[in-house]
């Protein structure tokens, strides 16, 4: 399926996926493996805007470390004009997944 996108659209696609709670390795696809976060930054940049943080200014980098991620980096200048620096982050699709999977999301609650 991932290949007849791409070929569809001209571009690269990539698709991560990981349970939410998992500490194993994602399933990722292999065509794409790392590029520009783009709008998946600005998970941990709402995150930073909302959190107190006891240890300093807490920055999108920072938030990005406390989910488990080591080797991703936030850059301080913008690379493309156009675009904000956060989504112009280097942010390997199963980096991404690990983090989402390392959020402690509130449990679910009936509605009716």
């Amino acid at each position: 399926m991932v290949t007849t996108l791409e070929r569809k659209h001209r571009a690269h696609v990539s698709v991560a996926l990981l349970p939410v709670g998992s500490t194993g390795a994602p399933w990722t696809t292999v065509t794409f493996r790392n590029g520009p976060a783009w709008s998946t930054s600005k998970v941990p940049l709402a995150m930073a805007a909302r959190r107190k943080y006891p240890r300093g200014p807490l920055t999108a980098a920072r938030v990005i470390r406390d989910g488990g991620d080591r080797t991703t980096t936030v850059p301080s200048v913008r690379k493309r004009r156009g675009f904000t620096i956060f989504g112009q982050t280097a942010w390997a699709p199963a980096s991404q997944v690990r983090f989402v999977a390392s959020l402690r999301l509130p449990r679910p609650t009936r509605i009716c």
